[in-house]
């Protein structure tokens, strides 16, 4: 069985906010599996916004389901802070190995973990108060399959090529039902800057997704579940997002469906070298019970 365990330890303390994190075990009751290791890696945060500073400690337990490792997946973690699920740092996790992310402050924190191979899933919430360790565990799950994928391999800029701008993007590509892999469908997509209101050069994009058939009846019918969305710049990750479908959604022949809102990205640095990449996921046919 292949599986990927890391463990992250991150130096945290005051400032992003109150909830329902969980009391601070051990650093002994936190060790995880690092293959017979003893070191440990040290990773800077470098300069981004943090919530605080202390000298709490969070330590992550990533594992990845085998049925996900077999699609050889390409893992980020999404570190996020507060009720609103603020961003603080998004990466690929080392494998087999820990990792140590030190400046960050004290507040409720949970992990978002996408492989690109099945929707991404949170962790539970725990709380840092500037002193001991937390700790919590996050996994790469097996669920809803990939129906279609787009990227904005070719990003356009505002009017000035200079300009530091998100760029602007539309795409249409094929959704294939996953047990056929038949063409059911057409996967619209509209991606746009957010202005900031100051004039200053957007710092966050908007993705507008819809579904709609291309098939006459007879037609197999999708469950649609969510779209994620991934902006890379150089190849190294900035942020990811996840928005689901209502529970239940189901396309058939003839008819749209539309994502209940638009992905909000807010990318760290923004210009012409960031690139958009979109999964859409579900499965063949009609639930038979409400998706968890």
């Amino acid at each position: 069985m292949l599986r990927y365990f890391l463990a992250f330890s991150l130096l945290a303390a005051a400032g992003c906010g109150s909830g329902d994190g969980g009391a601070d075990p051990s650093d002994a009751g936190a060790s995880a599996d690092l293959g017979g290791r003893s070191d440990v890696a040290r990773v800077d945060t470098g300069p981004v916004v943090l919530c605080g500073a202390g000298d709490g400690r969070l330590r992550i337990t990533t594992s990845v389901d085998p049925e996900v490792a077999r699609g050889n997946p390409d893992l980020w973690l999404s570190l996020r802070c507060g009720d609103d699920d603020r961003a603080i740092r998004t990466w690929r996790p080392m494998a087999a190995m820990a990792e140590t992310l030190e400046g960050l402050g004290a507040g409720n924190y949970r992990v978002f973990v996408s492989s690109g191979v099945a929707p991404g899933q949170y962790s539970s919430r725990v709380s840092l108060d500037g002193r001991g360790t937390s700790a919590l565990a996050v996994t790469a799950a097996a669920g809803p399959t990939v129906l279609a994928t787009a990227a904005s391999d070719a990003p356009r800029v505002g009017a000035d090529a200079g300009a530091s701008v998100i760029p602007g993007w539309m795409a249409s590509v094929v959704v294939t039902e996953p047990s056929a892999r038949q063409p059911v469908a057409l996967l619209d997509l509209v991606a746009s800057p957010l202005s900031t209101g100051d004039g200053g050069a957007a710092s966050r994009v908007a993705l507008q997704a819809t579904v709609r058939s291309t098939c006459a009846a007879p037609c197999p019918a999708v469950t649609l579940h969510s779209i994620e969305v991934r902006a890379l710049r150089e190849q190294m990750p900035e942020a990811v997002e996840s928005v689901r479908f209502e529970d239940a959604t189901v396309l058939r022949a003839g008819e749209r469906k539309t994502l209940p809102r638009s992905v909000i990205l807010n990318v760290p640095s923004p210009d012409m070298l960031n690139v958009l990449r979109v999964v859409l996921y579900g499965e063949a046919g009609s639930p038979t019970a409400r998706r968890p």
